[in-house]
């Protein structure tokens, strides 16, 4: 049985999800999806916020790296909800998207749900990049580029 609020948490995660999930020695969790998408979690010093974070991959070089992370830098600046803020990550030279969920509204219903949103959205971003292309930044959705009057762009 888990004492802590995070080790809770995780336990109805795991049930939401259908999968087995468990803090690890770090009080941290990791679920690896079957396309190698992997997300961290872990709740911040105080106990109070989850961490969400998620590797997106390389950026790539030059001019189309510039386009990636101005891309990322035009999604982090949308209306709620945007599902996750874009941040680079000079370690390992990634793309990351990020949340901090705060844990006294959180269950595990609702975890799974904003997984899965920030999971498409990092999914939509690593292909877009592996295909060299742009990724649409105003949703999770491949080429849903507004459109204009009469569907001009």
């Amino acid at each position: 049985m888990v004492t802590d609020r995070f080790g809770a948490l995780i336990e109805e995660l795991s049930t939401a999800l259908k999968i087995k999930l468990a803090p690890d020695s770090h009080n941290a969790c990791r679920i690896r999806w079957k396309d190698k998408l992997e997300v961290y979690m872990e709740p911040d010093v105080s106990g109070d916020i989850l961490q969400v974070v998620i590797e997106i991959g390389k950026p790539g070089e030059g001019k189309f790296r510039e386009n990636i992370l101005r891309e990322a830098l035009r999604a982090n600046g949308l209306p709620f909800p945007r599902f996750g803020a874009f941040c680079y990550g000079q370690k390992n030279d990634s793309l990351l998207l990020f949340d901090f969920l705060p844990m006294e509204d959180l269950n595990g219903t609702r975890l799974a749900d904003v997984i899965t949103q920030l999971s498409d959205k990092a999914r939509v971003w690593r292909d877009s990049i592996a295909h060299g292309e742009l990724p649409p930044y105003q949703s999770g959705k491949a080429g849903s580029r507004p459109e204009g009057v009469f569907g001009l762009r």
